[in-house]
């Protein structure tokens, strides 16, 4: 995490339960009470041969 904002692409989903957490952390950022939220912007995809996600990028909501 760089400076409050975590980026997908710099991550390695290497098993099912790590895609599993970024899927739910994506859900998780689309609730009105979560601490964080999603960055809007058109994101590259990223494929790593097992698996193909956006290159989301998270940030602490501003209280």
């Amino acid at each position: 995490m760089d400076q409050d904002v975590m980026d997908a692409s710099k991550i390695r989903i290497t098993d099912e339960e790590e895609f599993e957490k970024l899927i739910l952390a994506y859900d998780y950022s689309t609730r009105r009470n979560s601490k964080y939220m999603v960055l809007e912007e058109e994101p590259e995809i990223v494929d790593n041969g097992q698996y193909r996600y956006p290159a989301l990028k998270f940030m602490r909501r501003r209280a």
